[in-house]
């Protein structure tokens, strides 16, 4: 009897604490980005597999040589033939990081494991990095220039920040409930603003640089990890609304693949790492 009335009460208790962290976090709904702007910055792309992927190039434009496009060591000529043209063409700055993907005879793994790495290393290893870095995927822009969320680090005195995911408008109730389940979890991030997204996060260069050395470099709840650590080693984290632009799943089987990825990686955090449950319940 007790058994059943612990399963029937253990939903109920994770109910709880969501309703409350929400009811908590609606005083931020109207929080207000600053109108500071910062160029001490850079920007890290990985990017890997095929040049296509960087489909946010013409973004990354206006940044010119503040964007450091990070690689492996393990791609083909042609790949680096046209990176090269692209950091020609738009000003960028290329690395190269020592590490070579494990590949099989059928297909190329380009999994989440190599964007840690060719990031962790990019850090470590590149001198001429601004007093901040900003991580961003090569499919992701901003309506907000970076320099403004650069200026609001700086003037909020933490030390990294996650920020707003916000995705596309168009399509059907699938993406609909997802910009629903987006702007919940957005505001929640004000109480838990360690909560890194993978597609976008800034931090003072010192604080990622030693954040990453200690990183498992696993490929699933990667940047949650991040941002984890970050608060174990004592760095101050703060939610900036900073909104990005994301690309949520708009049908049920990329959805569905999605979530149990990050079913694995919410295990392997904190049913895992449960010692720390009671810091950050």
């Amino acid at each position: 009897m007790w058994f059943l009335l612990a399963l029937l009460l253990l939903p109920l208790f994770w109910v709880l604490v969501d309703s409350v962290a929400g009811i908590r976090s609606r005083k931020y709904q109207n929080e207000k980005l600053t109108e500071r702007l910062s160029e001490d910055f850079t920007v890290l792309v990985p990017i890997y597999g095929n040049m296509r992927y960087l489909v946010n190039r013409d973004y990354l434009a206006q940044y010119a040589n503040k964007v450091v496009l990070c690689t492996s060591s393990g791609e083909t000529e042609e790949f680096y033939l046209e990176l090269g043209e692209v950091v020609k063409q738009y000003g960028f700055r290329s690395y190269r990081s020592p590490y070579v993907p494990v590949t099989t005879t059928k297909k190329r793994r380009t999994g989440g494991v190599i964007r840690d790495r060719v990031i962790r290393d990019a850090l470590v290893s590149i001198n001429e990095l601004g007093a901040y870095t900003i991580c961003i995927d090569a499919d992701t822009t901003t309506p907000d220039p970076l320099q403004k969320l650069v200026g609001a680090l700086e003037l909020s005195g933490a030390d990294f920040a996650s920020v707003e995911l916000v995705p596309q408008e168009e399509g059907g109730m699938l993406v609909q409930l997802q910009r629903h389940e987006y702007s919940l979890s957005m505001r929640i991030r004000y109480l838990i603003p360690w909560m890194l997204s993978g597609a976008c996060h800034v931090g003072k260069t010192d604080a990622l640089r030693a954040i990453m050395t200690r990183h498992s470099l696993f490929f699933q709840g990667n940047d949650v990890e991040a941002g984890l650590l970050g608060d174990q080693l004592g760095y101050k984290a703060v939610h900036l609304p900073f909104k990005v632009d994301t690309e949520v799943p708009s049908r049920f089987k990329p959805w569905w693949r999605q979530r149990v990825a990050w079913a694995g990686g919410e295990f392997r955090l904190f049913i895992t790492n449960a010692r720390y449950v009671l810091k950050h319940p």
